[in-house]
Parts: C-alpha cells; sequence; structure tokens
C-alpha cells in the first residue's frame, strides 16, 4: 500500500462541510475551504464543546448503570476502544486530522493514549457494582499486547474479555461487532449497555440500551 500524506487520506470535503455547518449554521452551497473546515473541528475538540458532549454522555451511563439490577444475572457493560475508552486526539493532532496507518500504528504502539475521564469513571462505578466489563474493538488481534498496555495505562482494570477483531477478518467491522455481541449474549452475559463512537457499536436487538459519543473525524462501517 502506497504512503500518502495524512492531511489527505479518509478525509472527504463533505463530511468535514457538514461539521462545519453544524456548527456555523450557515447555508450549503458550497463545500466550505479545507482549512476552515479542520480549524472548526480542532475547536470543537479542544474548546470546551467536546469535552462537555462526553461528559454528559458518562453521565447519562452512570444513571443507566446504577438503575441496573444485578440479580439474577450480572450485566455486562461493553466499550469499544478508541475514542470511547481512550482518546485518539493526539494521534489526530499529530496528522493533520485522517487515517495515517504507518504513523497510527506508531502511535499504537506507544500505549500512551489518555482515558475519556468520563466513560473511565463509568467502568469504575459498574465494576462497583458488580458489572462484567467486556471491551469490543475493531483493533487487530496482533496488537493485543499494546492494546492491553494502553488500557491498563490509562486506568482500566477488572475487565473480564478484550474482544478483538481476527488479522484475516475481511469483512466491515460493523458485522463483526454485531457477531460478537451477539455470541456473548448466546454465551450467557446480559448485554445491558453498549457504548462507543461509531454506528457500528450500536446496530442490532442484543443490547438493552446503548449510548453514542460524538465523532466528527473519522467513521468505521
Amino acid at each position: 500500500m502506497g504512503i500518502r500524506q495524512p492531511a489527505a487520506i479518509r478525509l472527504g470535503r463533505l463530511a468535514l462541510c457538514v461539521a462545519w455547518l453544524s456548527m456555523t449554521g450557515c447555508a450549503l452551497h458550497r463545500p466550505v475551504h479545507l482549512q476552515d473546515a479542520r480549524a472548526a473541528i480542532v475547536q470543537y475538540y479542544e474548546g470546551g464543546a467536546y469535552d462537555r458532549e462526553i461528559q454528559q454522555a458518562g453521565n447519562r451511563a452512570l444513571t443507566l448503570v446504577k438503575q441496573a439490577g444485578i440479580e439474577p444475572v450480572a450485566p455486562t457493560l461493553i466499550l469499544d476502544v478508541d475514542d470511547t475508552a481512550i482518546s485518539t486526539w493526539e494521534y489526530q493532532r499529530r496528522v493533520g486530522l485522517g487515517f495515517y496507518y504507518p504513523a497510527l500504528q506508531a502511535w499504537r504502539a506507544e500505549a500512551k493514549a489518555p482515558p475519556l475521564e468520563p466513560i473511565l469513571q463509568v467502568s469504575k462505578v459498574a465494576r462497583d457494582l458488580g458489572f462484567r466489563l467486556v471491551f469490543l474493538t475493531g483493533r487487530r488481534e496482533s496488537i493485543r499486547t499494546e492494546t492491553e498496555q494502553a488500557l491498563r495505562q490509562a486506568g482500566y482494570s477488572g475487565w473480564e474479555l478484550l474482544v478483538m477483531k481476527p488479522d484475516e477478518a475481511r469483512g466491515p467491522t460493523a458485522d463483526f461487532k454485531r457477531d460478537a455481541r451477539a455470541q456473548l449474549k448466546a454465551a450467557g452475559h446480559r448485554l445491558y449497555l453498549s457504548i462507543g463512537d461509531q454506528p457500528s457499536d450500536l446496530i442490532g436487538r442484543d443490547v438493552e440500551h446503548t449510548i453514542l459519543l460524538p465523532n466528527l473525524i473519522y467513521r468505521v462501517d
């Protein structure tokens, strides 16, 4: 696979334009300048709006977790990894926003991603209440060691499973996650709450409650 410039990879102007328009309310006549769209997204992430939305989502999750009964079957909390359990914003700033695989792999190898604090708190409260904690990620099995290290470094502990996409899998991540949730349910898990930043974290009818976190930078099919 050839190496392209980070700023150009998987960043459609239309997607960035929609992000810009959602913040400015301006009329859609033509796509905005890419530099302006990037600036709007950076402002969203670093100006407090993103943190407020994550906190609001964390508050909703805490309410749900505290309402769950643990009898007769302990409930399961499912968390995505990237931009749910941990933040990829440092990597995004390095590459100018987008997907640049060599840089992403180097960043993941560092295993120093900070947690999304409200989600970390949800995991701790859930664990104290007797929840089973499962991470379900589209990351490949080949980087399990780095992923486990990153989760521990970010403050997570006591998880029961880290379900990762097989290296040989070629289908959409949405299908992999849907099937994984179905397998968890068949294995006896009471899937109470799933939190993630992608629609693929929510599809299907196996989970009682779902919370979608904001992500204006990338989408995983």
